[in-house]
């Protein structure tokens, strides 16, 4: 595991100290030492800016997944070599072509072995690996829900909200907010933009992350008294078709890819 320059004790000066455990560590300087030691990132504590993280020069690593991560995704693997992809083509929408499973995300193909490989024209990390993995996993014949919620209202949503807005829609937010016509340009890359009933928002872009299982980007703009808003909605039963660790995932993992894009385009 590689070791970062910043030494625990520097991390711990940063942090509020209130062992609060929503990054998941039973103390607040337990946790510095695993950011030190590069086993935790300071994106994984909701209650740092992310302005400080940027100083600091802490990033997730996009390509590299954690120990907890790696296991995850091992016994995801193990159970894929079982799986039926011609049944499960049939509940996706997608085709078995030479062994292989393809299957459409973000309106690209994807191609997965029962091997755990997965390949595709546009890059694939861990971030979304998992939730692909785990969709596969549990399809079903079920059809997402027409009423949108927040991640906070999705059963299981609450517990890990803190570091979901962190990870997940602060920085979205950070790029609509310093450039709304580059966010809407990178989200338009990865779906399109509609009108929902029920959904207050100047920008609502539908995704399809998964096959089958849309989510909204909801981006509003300031206003003299409001300040600017962004977040995801799912389908209300979205734990029926996706378990909250692999919906917090895909967030994540789009996060990132948008990331990357926004930073690409806004270089030319």
């Amino acid at each position: 595991m590689p070791q970062t320059t910043v030494p625990p004790l520097e991390v711990y000066k940063i942090l509020n100290k209130s062992n609060c455990g929503d990054c998941h560590a039973k103390t607040c300087f337990a946790f510095a030492s695993l950011v030190s030691q590069g086993i935790k990132h300071l994106s994984d504590c909701p209650h740092i800016p992310i302005e400080l993280q940027d100083a600091f020069g802490y990033h997730p690593d996009s390509n590299t997944p954690g120990e907890e991560q790696q296991e995850a995704l091992f016994a995801l693997t193990k159970k894929l070599a079982l799986l039926d992809f011609k049944k499960t083509a049939s509940l996706v929408g997608g085709n078995v072509i030479n062994d292989e499973l393809e299957i459409k995300c973000l309106g690209k193909s994807f191609f997965i072995r029962k091997t755990g490989e997965i390949h595709s024209e546009i890059h694939v990390h861990s971030w979304i690996t998992f939730p692909i993995f785990s969709y596969l996993l549990r399809a079903s014949d079920k059809r997402p829900s027409a009423t949108w919620v927040k991640f906070k209202e999705l059963p299981n949503g609450m517990h890990q909200n803190p570091l979901y807005l962190q990870r997940c829609e602060k920085p979205l937010l950070k790029i609509a907010n310093e450039d709304t016509a580059l966010f809407l340009q990178v989200a338009g890359l990865f779906g399109k933009v509609v009108n929902i009933n029920g959904v207050e928002a100047d920008h609502c872009i539908l995704l399809y992350p998964l096959p089958k299982f849309p989510i909204l980007l909801c981006y509003t703009k300031p206003e003299e008294d409001f300040e600017a808003g962004l977040m995801f909605y799912y389908p209300l039963n979205t734990e029926e078709i996706l378990d909250i660790d692999a919906v917090y995932m895909l967030a994540a993992g789009l996060t990132i890819m948008m990331e990357k894009m926004a930073k690409r385009h806004g270089e030319h």
